[in-house]
């Protein structure tokens, strides 16, 4: 798969692994996506990747954490 430097790659991946999709779209519309992404809240269940690099906001929302 060829990425130009015009486009990203942008990968899905559920919180327990399964991976969603991977789709190739313009670098115009990254920070368009990041927004869509945190504001949806899309962040506390999935976990977000373009061109390799996870896109978080730096909060754990596993339930479980800290749990014995």
């Amino acid at each position: 798969m060829t990425i130009y430097p015009d486009e990203i790659e942008v990968k899905m991946v559920g919180a327990i692994g399964s991976m969603l999709g991977t789709i190739i779209m313009p670098k115009c519309m990254e920070e368009g996506f990041k927004k869509v992404y945190f504001e949806s809240g899309a962040v506390k269940t999935h976990y977000l990747y373009i061109n390799g690099i996870e896109i978080t906001d730096g909060k754990n929302y596993n339930p479980f954490k800290g749990v014995k």
